[in-house]
């Protein structure tokens, strides 16, 4: 977890190597942000002091309607991975059956009076990842009745937002964005523009564990406060870019045969989003590996299969256990502990993937799982599949 240090900026440059499937989503950080495809046209003048136009005053639109409000004409969107939505309603019930089907059980209630509540634009499914461009219709509160084990980044094109967490509430204005994940309550205001991608947890865990060519020990947490468009520029004219229609013909392409797409949407946030591993994905260590940790590790990779404790590894350089965790850690990212557990879980995966003929739980006994029940929460929790999942997904009998 986040030790309350400031969190690292993104980093508009990556020089380091990375796994294959990284490199497309590394190059994105390294050139000129493309022009804004298909950004919806701003509203036309004519609206009453409540954000509607005049015109509706006199009567509501029917749920589902197809017309656009912002624009005279239909979004440029060709492909079936696009879906436009449009609706306007007296009441909210739409918006919240629309929330619960997309991303998960909510309840939705007015904030203030609107004679329309409703929601205008499009959506995109690739895989596991879902993408949303759209202007909300009426102020509303929404929250979340089930836990959603994903990452929600919110780009607030125009108009304004407050997230309510357990440690206090964070303001969204236009030209700003957030990455979160378990909201206790989300408050939108009338006519706010936005582009949403979700990622879940397991996902990004997979990914990052190859970006980092190790095990995922400790949860991987964004920054928590709202960021200027300006600091992760890069990621947010990706995010407006992937409503335009080349976009859609790559995915109609792809989706279903690669999971490239994907995993280049999900590689530039881990890369370009400020994290508690953006010092780890940036390759920012020391240069010289101090005497006492690299017996330590010597120790360590010569006996994976122990847990060897501080004490031991200490009394190898005649230290401190204090001066060695402090030295270890500086130069890891990781404690101790997290390393051999690090270690133990990237052979565990090995055997898994390599060795057909070895059980899982006698894998997880080998490696001094204990059982097979942790072995498989820990093996998920690290690399974002069980690993009965991963033989499955690579056809291993």
């Amino acid at each position: 977890m986040h030790d309350g240090a400031p969190w690292p900026q993104a980093s508009i440059s990556r020089g380091t190597a990375a796994p294959v499937g990284a490199g497309v989503a590394r190059d994105i950080f390294k050139i000129a942000p493309p022009p804004l495809c298909g950004t919806p046209s701003p509203p036309p003048d004519g609206r009453t002091d409540t954000g509607i136009p005049a015109s509706w005053e006199e009567g509501t639109r029917s749920t589902f309607e197809e017309k656009p409000r912002f624009s005279t004409h239909e979004p440029p969107m060709t492909s079936d991975f696009f879906k436009t939505i449009s609706f306007l309603s007296p009441a909210v019930d739409a918006v919240e059956n629309f929330i619960s089907q997309s991303y998960a059980p909510v309840s939705v209630k007015p904030l203030g009076y609107s004679p329309i509540y409703g929601l205008e634009g499009v959506t995109c499914t690739l895989g596991d990842v879902f993408l949303e461009w759209s202007t909300t219709i009426g102020s509303i509160e929404i929250t979340p009745e089930t836990s959603f084990d994903a990452v929600l980044f919110n780009f607030l094109r125009s108009g304004g937002s407050t997230y309510t967490f357990p440690q206090g509430e964070v303001e969204v204005g236009g030209g700003q964005v957030i990455g979160y994940r378990h909201a206790s309550t989300i408050n939108i205001l009338d006519t706010s523009r936005h582009d949403t991608v979700v990622i879940p947890d397991a996902l990004l865990t997979r990914r990052l564990a190859l970006l980092l060519d190790r095990p995922v020990t400790k949860a991987l947490e964004f920054h928590r406060e709202a960021l200027d468009d300006a600091i992760v520029s890069p990621l947010s004219t990706f995010a407006a870019s992937m409503q335009a229609p080349l976009f859609g013909d790559l995915a109609h392409i792809l989706v279903g045969r690669s999971d490239s797409l994907t995993d280049v949407i999900i590689d530039s946030f881990l890369l370009g989003f400020p994290s508690n591993f953006s010092a780890s994905l940036g390759g920012e260590v020391p240069a010289v590996m101090p005497r006492q940790v690299k017996r330590a590790i010597d120790f360590i990779e010569a006996h994976p299969n122990l847990r060897s404790s501080p004490e031991t590894l200490a009394a190898l350089s005649s230290v401190s256990v204090r001066s060695l965790q402090y030295s270890f850690t500086r130069f890891t990212g990781q404690t101790i502990g997290g390393y051999q557990l690090a270690l133990r879980l990237r052979l565990a995966h090995d055997d898994v993937v390599n060795r057909p003929d070895l059980s899982l739980k006698h894998i997880a006994e080998y490696w001094g799982f204990g059982t097979q029940s942790v072995f498989t929460q820990s093996f998920k929790k690290a690399f974002g599949a069980t690993p009965s999942q991963l033989r499955k997904d690579r056809k291993i009998p």
